[in-house]
């Protein structure tokens, strides 16, 4: 069976500092997403970005995934030509720049929300559009794109609407983050594995209560975690589960990291 490894995604209030990273290693956790977004990391400033390589690496903890910005003023599905052109540029410097804090995968999302049934069409060709100048952008960087499955009206809300929009694109440089809380709105998580199957780059892992994302722990809400669990261990995944879960238990950063492990254990005690 492949190894899957426990991660947390950083958020505002859960910085990448010293504190926050030795919190981090502490609890047994050894890798971090960090989210390029200014209120967790001054992504643009390069010398703030190999800081927090070397306040990770001292830590002992790794950081394999960036995570990308998502506003609906930065959006590379855009049909407003300006907003979707300068958020293409911040994107490939964004990959450009991941591999200093060790990334070599780039969680994106495709769109912001909402989403008209009118201008659907239209706005999954303009992020096709997208995909195809950053694709290779990030390929020459060494970094795998990462097609988050999202929530609601969002491009990409569906596994067939997912496969749709990267099918012809190579595979080494574009695959899935497949958000288990965000599926699990409109398919069955164990069943989107086996869809995805080997195109799965990276899991977002959190649970709801199948109205809409709440970012709970797992096993607080309605996902059928040991059949999800049976569906990656039969694809022999190997990579990290990132947990989503910041602010589960309020402010109390230390107190959260014990939990999420116990989580992740948790889950792997199911196979």
């Amino acid at each position: 069976m492949g190894e899957i490894i426990c991660a947390t995604a950083m958020k505002s209030g859960y910085r990448v500092t010293a504190e926050t990273m030795a919190l981090v290693a502490r609890a047994a956790i050894p890798r971090v997403e960090i989210p390029f977004v200014e209120g967790v990391i001054a992504y643009h400033d390069r010398h703030a970005v190999e800081e927090a390589a070397v306040v990770t690496g001292e830590a002992g903890v790794e950081c394999r995934s960036v995570h990308l910005g998502f506003d609906c003023d930065y959006d590379i599905s855009s049909l407003d030509e300006g907003v979707r052109r300068s958020t293409l540029d911040d994107m490939i410097y964004a990959v450009s720049i991941a591999p200093v804090l060790g990334a070599r995968i780039a969680v994106i999302h495709g769109s912001s929300e909402p989403v008209s049934d009118g201008e659907r069409p239209k706005r999954i060709e303009t992020l096709k559009e997208s995909l195809r100048e950053l694709c290779p952008a990030a390929g020459k960087a060494g970094v795998r794109l990462a097609l988050e499955l999202l929530p609601r009206s969002c491009i990409g809300n569906t596994t067939a609407e997912a496969l749709a929009i990267v099918e012809r694109l190579p595979v080494e440089q574009i695959g899935f983050c497949l958000d288990v809380n965000h599926i699990n709105l409109r398919e069955d998580p164990a069943k989107a594995v086996e869809v995805l199957g080997e195109r799965i780059a990276t899991f977002h892992i959190s649970d709801n209560d199948g109205v809409d994302e709440r970012h709970w722990f797992p096993f607080e809400g309605v996902i059928d975690w040991p059949a999800f669990m049976a569906a990656v261990r039969r694809m022999d995944y190997s990579g990290q589960f990132v947990f989503e879960t910041a602010g589960s238990l309020g402010t109390d950063v230390a107190a959260y990291l014990v939990e999420l492990r116990a989580r992740f254990d948790r889950l792997m005690a199911l196979v």
